[in-house]
């Protein structure tokens, strides 16, 4: 199915942010509510899926005449630590579930682990069969497929999974599909039944065009090829996904109409924009190639047993929606989060643009930089962020918004916004990384500068490093704390709590006594990678009582090993 293409164009206004005085200040928090999604076992609480698609796992080979255990390289793992009244929990109790180690060698799981295949590359979490259970869709681009794993109260189901491949959909001249893998999970005809969007591409002349499809969940079936939909991306108008060798796709679900149904954001970071010659029109007309923009395709409720997206109603979103100025590589969109940042029932949609250029603290232009623009119901812009109204420097390539997540961290009703920047240098460590979490209003979203048409809200800003007080570890180059990030409810407290991804992270090992040295022995694992989880409170995110979890924490299986980036991906 192709969509055809229109855009509304906004006047380019000069943004004056002030910088005067601080414009977060303490907001008061309102008693919370539990937010549980990603629930495997149907108790109630989150429980959070790490992917570690680098992983290396052991499998029997027919070597040399034998049967021999054998690393398969990059063949890719996803680790489940589940949930509990005490928060996250790795040990097996009468009331807590073992972690489980999931990969295509796994007994029941289809297929087998091969090198490269990347196992857990994307992961999005949804109830598929509407049977109280969360499921998790795992993509792998080894072997271009999905799988999805039924829930249950002894957790993922390993024995059913189901697979979805790219030649089980075909384009307009009868051509299989490549899945590419960005997931998003909801509800986007109002049935109950989670349903999911998946990223595909296919050929078109010497290059990719993006393709969009959506499966619907059914009781008997969970996704089912019944009433799917294929959306062809356009390839000519004022903003397109011209054909390429290299096509990206992202993807987020939410209600942005209020209607019940959720709507879908496809964000294009890949497509070219077209500058109008309007009068008054700020900077150069023209095509921007690879600048990135979004297309916004609407869920309707009541469409039983579809995908529940239409094809008519759809907007689109670009640079210039945020006031801003279009450019060629910047990809706008390239990063999306959903989440109702004014407590008014409505989702809103947070959009990331880590390879901005933005200004800095004495006026020069650093490339990379990063910003995030925010749009009421994914329509009208309320407020856009770098780094220096939230009192940092913004750098080269700090990647400022190259990852986002939305939750309710306070329970004051509004939800909250948590960016990474996997790039940001912390107290002289380049790499490091961090992670801001700006606290929304209810009534009014979120505190954002003065601009020219944006008048100051004034709120609560909190940033996390591993220099931070009580949290685990400390900044070391090329660590990349925040390049991935998540909002569940894991327990403990009845806040969403915020899982932060640290892929390159190095873990120090035990190796055990050494009797010819008289002494313990330790390995420094490179880029093994971690996860740190900071639960939420009344007062929001409270660094006391986070926890740092690797392959090396007690109860987490699997081995720690090098260049395995746990954390890498985050439902």
């Amino acid at each position: 199915m192709r969509i055809e293409m229109a855009t509304k164009w906004r006047k380019m206004r000069t943004i004056t942010v002030a910088l005067g005085t601080c414009w977060f200040v303490s907001v008061a928090a309102a008693p919370a509510a539990a937010q549980a999604r990603g629930d495997f076992n149907g108790d109630g609480i989150g429980d959070l899926a790490i992917g570690s698609p680098n992983d290396s796992v052991l499998a029997n080979r027919f070597l040399n005449g034998a049967v021999t255990l054998t690393p398969i390289v990059g063949a890719g793992t996803v680790t489940v630590i589940f949930g509990s009244s005490s928060g996250l929990a790795a040990s097996s109790t009468t009331a807590v579930l073992a972690p489980q180690l999931i990969h295509q060698d796994s007994p029941g799981v289809d297929d087998s682990v091969e090198e490269n295949d990347h196992f857990g590359s994307a992961l999005a979490s949804g109830d598929f069969n509407h049977d109280g259970f969360d499921d998790l869709a795992v993509f792998v681009p080894g072997d271009a497929i999905v799988q999805i794993f039924q829930g249950s109260a002894q957790g993922l189901d390993l024995v059913h999974d189901q697979v979805i491949r790219g030649t089980d959909f075909v384009d307009n001249e009868g051509q299989p599909l490549a899945l590419t893998g960005p997931f998003a999970a909801a509800d986007f005809n109002g049935d109950g039944f989670d349903d999911l969007a998946i990223g595909a591409t296919e050929f078109e002349g010497i290059g990719l065009l993006a393709n969009v499809i959506v499966r619907p969940g059914s009781q008997q079936f969970g996704l089912t090829s019944v009433g799917q939909k294929i959306f062809r991306m356009p390839n000519s108008g004022s903003m397109a996904e011209a054909p390429n060798q290299s096509v990206r796709i992202t993807l987020a679900a939410g209600d942005f109409s209020g209607d019940g149904a959720a709507d879908l954001a496809v964000g294009l970071p890949l497509a070219d924009v077209v500058v109008p010659n309007n009068p008054g029109t700020l900077g150069q007309p023209g095509t921007f190639f690879d600048a990135g923009g979004i297309f916004i395709l609407q869920g309707i409720v009541g469409t039983s047993q579809t995908g529940g997206i239409v094809v008519n109603g759809f907007t689109t979103l670009t640079e210039l929606d945020a006031n801003w100025i279009p450019n060629f590589s910047e990809h706008f969109g390239a990063v999306m989060a959903v989440g109702d940042f004014d407590g008014d029932g409505i989702d809103d949609l947070a959009v990331g643009t880590p390879d901005e250029a933005v200004v800095g603290s004495s006026g020069n232009l650093v490339n990379g930089g990063g910003f995030v623009a925010v749009f009421s119901h994914a329509t009208t812009l309320h407020s856009f962020y770098t780094q220096m109204p939230l009192v940092q420097n913004p750098q080269a390539n700090d990647h400022f918004g190259a990852a986002l997540a939305a939750g309710d961290f306070d329970g004051n009703g509004a939800d909250d916004l948590a960016i990474g920047t996997p790039n940001d240098n912390i107290g002289g460590v380049a790499g490091a990384g961090s992670v801001n979490v700006i606290y929304g209003i209810p009534g009014v979203g979120l505190p954002r500068p003065a601009s020219l048409d944006l008048p100051q809200i004034s709120g609560r800003v909190q940033l996390f490093t591993q220099s931070t007080t009580d949290i685990a570890d400390t900044p070391e180059t090329g660590d990349h704390f925040g390049a991935s990030l998540a909002v569940f409810d894991f327990g403990k407290t009845a806040h969403a709590d915020l899982a932060i991804g640290v892929p390159d992270e190095d873990v120090l090992v035990s190796r055990g006594f050494n009797a010819k040295l008289g002494i313990f022995t330790f390995e420094n694992v490179i880029d093994a990678g971690a996860v740190e989880v900071i639960y939420g409170s009344a007062s929001g995110l409270q660094s006391t009582g986070s926890v740092l979890w690797n392959e090396n924490s007690s109860g987490v299986p699997g081995a720690v090993e090098a260049n395995d980036h746990f954390g890498q991906t985050l439902p």
